[in-house]
């Protein structure tokens, strides 16, 4: 069983305020990888988890395929998912699992969590705890576009 990095229980109840969760239509980008083990497609959601690397996962504790509990990360810039995705060596490493960049629009408007707000939601105090899901799927992605 993997150790959350966030406790699956709030220590104090959480409350979403206006301006919590915002509305964006624009492009988002994901870096995923194209060769090696456990390759998903660029629009696939992973369902295996808890995985001990990432920083967000929705998954139920015990480690294994959840149907229903799906995560993609993506970003609203480049910069930012490569700074994602290479956070772990600072360097970009174009050879590794062959990384593609890919980038869609949303059909519709997705709702997120501000993730650049200054409350304690925003800086990512609930972030375990305030999955956003659309047919049993959960996004998660980097908040407010920059104006």
């Amino acid at each position: 069983m993997v150790k959350p990095k966030v406790p699956r229980e709030p220590n104090t109840p959480l409350a979403r305020n206006d301006g919590d969760i915002v509305e964006y239509a624009d492009p988002v980008w994901r870096i995923h990888r194209t060769r090696g083990a456990h390759v998903l497609l660029w629009n696939m959601f992973r369902a295996f988890g808890p995985v001990a690397s990432s920083r967000y996962d929705p998954h139920p504790p015990q480690r294994g395929i959840h149907p229903g509990f799906g995560i993609m990360y993506t970003a609203c810039s480049v910069r930012t998912a490569v700074a994602e995705v290479f956070q772990t060596t600072r360097r970009v490493n174009t050879m590794t699992g062959a990384p593609c960049l890919t980038s869609w629009t949303p059909v519709r408007p997705l709702k997120l969590l501000d993730t650049r707000s200054r409350r304690p939601c925003g800086r990512l105090a609930g972030l375990g705890l305030v999955p956003f899901t659309n047919s049993g799927k959960t996004l998660m992605d980097c908040g407010r576009r920059p104006q």
